[in-house]
């Protein structure tokens, strides 16, 4: 009991401290989150036609034929729809948006305080995503549109990643403060219920010991 005991007063002081300063992620500067892209050299890219063996040469991946075109295009289009997928939240409507947008934060919280991951999310999440957008989201829905893989309807992606990216600067600060609210608020039960658990658990073990004593002196 005593190692719990010491275990959640070790703990306390960081809720605390996640719950007085989570109004404050909203504040940091937008030009101290995100670093600049690095400068393009086309010549010496790496990807789909460019790629580096294991001796650390660069090659051609595809032949210069209309077949190696072809199978280059097909390649490009695939990886282009694994990456959709994978941020597919962000090219669908603002509600869905938001929804896998907090429970993300509420994923890269838990691993921040298991210290799985040595950056706060809470510092600068409003900032962080229209960073997010401008760099990532929107290039890649400029992708899939020029790709024109789903014909009449590739243009969708573009516009709901704008549209999102639009309300979100909008309405993305106050919703950032009600994530990081509610998180807080759920971390603070979670830990009071551990405190309830481990001295229900010390209560026990006391009054086992204490009827041993007495079946002993029976």
């Amino acid at each position: 009991q005593s190692m719990d005991n010491s275990i959640n007063a070790s703990r306390r002081p960081q809720y605390q401290r996640f719950k007085r300063n989570s109004m404050h992620s909203t504040r940091t500067p937008y030009h101290k989150l995100v670093s600049p892209p690095p400068p393009r050299v086309d010549h010496l890219s790496l990807g789909i036609r460019k790629s580096l063996d294991f001796t650390g040469k660069i090659f051609e991946a595809y032949e210069s034929t209309l077949e190696g075109t072809r199978k280059l295009r097909q390649d490009a289009v695939i990886h282009t729809l694994i990456s959709v997928a994978d941020v597919a939240h962000t090219m669908q409507s603002f509600t869905t948006f938001v929804k896998w947008n907090e429970r993300l934060f509420r994923e890269l919280l838990k691993a921040y305080h298991e210290e799985r991951i040595s950056w706060d999310p809470t510092d600068g999440w409003y900032n962080n995503q229209i960073g997010f957008y401008d760099a990532y989201i929107l290039p890649l829905a400029e992708k899939i549109k020029k790709c024109g893989v789903f014909g009449g309807k590739s243009s969708v992606f573009l516009y709901f990643a704008m549209e999102n990216k639009r309300r979100w600067a909008v309405e993305g600060s106050l919703i950032t403060e009600e994530i990081v609210k509610r998180a807080a608020n759920d971390m603070m039960m979670e830990y009071e219920e551990d405190s309830c658990s481990s001295s229900f658990s010390g209560d026990e073990e006391e009054d086992n010991g204490y009827e041993d004593e007495e079946e002993e002196d029976i």
